[in-house]
């Protein structure tokens, strides 16, 4: 019986250990349930918020896109095209093409703006800047041409391209002559398209289209050995279409 006490002592001992890890590991677990959840919640709650502000902000810039097509009647899907191009310069070149944050992208630098000779590149007088050959105007009617001003930047290029015409092949050639870049005539030109199909800015969202009467499956390739990087876990799937649907359905990866 004495051999057998310390055993048993043991045995107890060892209970007792197992029971505290459970205590901690479904205490660990619950805390992290909990700040899961508190996660899951803030970020349903900034979700919104989010959404509220780009609704604003492209409300903003197609106001300012009316308003000038209005005045220059150029359409607002070429005048989004420019700005939406000019964004993305900006995006590549951040320190050439610093700026004030304002709703409309476009940029100009200063000596195109005021003149190449004019003494005060940040000129907003319009006589002066004509004086010096600039192409700084005023949109708003305030009595300044400011490069930092929506209106008088959209309004500026916009007075730009208007002599050339309205139609594609004529707002092409100005754009060219704007830019002197094909690359940009090309780009600002399918922006336009896409903006003009949809009737909308807000074209942020990805889907991959399947060809209609078409079903589009995958084939697993999880833990499949390859010659470098280890097994195969979370990479992108691969779609092979195996039978015909009635329909066609956006499919993301």
């Amino acid at each position: 019986m004495r051999i057998l006490q310390p055993l048993r002592r043991g045995m107890s001992n060892y209970r007792r250990i197992v029971a505290v890890i459970a205590a901690v590991t479904a205490a660990c677990c619950l805390s992290g349930h909990v700040f899961a959840s508190a996660s899951a919640m803030g970020s349903a709650v900034e979700e919104p918020a989010k959404t509220a502000d780009a609704v604003t902000i492209f409300a903003a810039r197609k106001s300012i896109y009316d308003q000038v097509a209005a005045i220059s009647q150029i359409p607002w899907y070429r005048l989004a095209a420019i700005d939406q191009y000019e964004r993305t310069l900006t995006r590549v070149h951040p320190k050439d093409r610093k700026h004030p944050e304002r709703t409309v992208g476009i940029f100009i630098p200063p000596t195109r703006w005021a003149g190449p000779l004019n003494p005060n590149p940040e000129d907003m007088n319009p006589t002066s800047i004509s004086v010096f050959s600039g192409i700084g105007l005023d949109g708003d009617g305030d009595g300044k041409a400011d490069p930092n001003n929506n209106l008088d930047l959209l309004y500026t290029v916009a007075t730009r391209l208007s002599p050339y015409g309205h139609a594609a092949d004529d707002f092409s050639i100005g754009l060219w002559s704007y830019y002197q870049n094909t690359r940009a005539v090309q780009r600002i030109m399918q922006y336009a398209k896409l903006y003009e199909t949809f009737g909308k800015l807000d074209l942020f969202d990805h889907a991959f289209p399947l060809p209609v009467k078409s079903d589009y499956s995958y084939r697993s390739t999880f833990g499949m050995g390859r010659n470098w990087g280890g097994r195969r876990t979370h990479e992108a799937l691969t779609c092979s279409r195996i039978m015909e649907y009635p329909f066609a359905a956006p499919v993301s990866a």
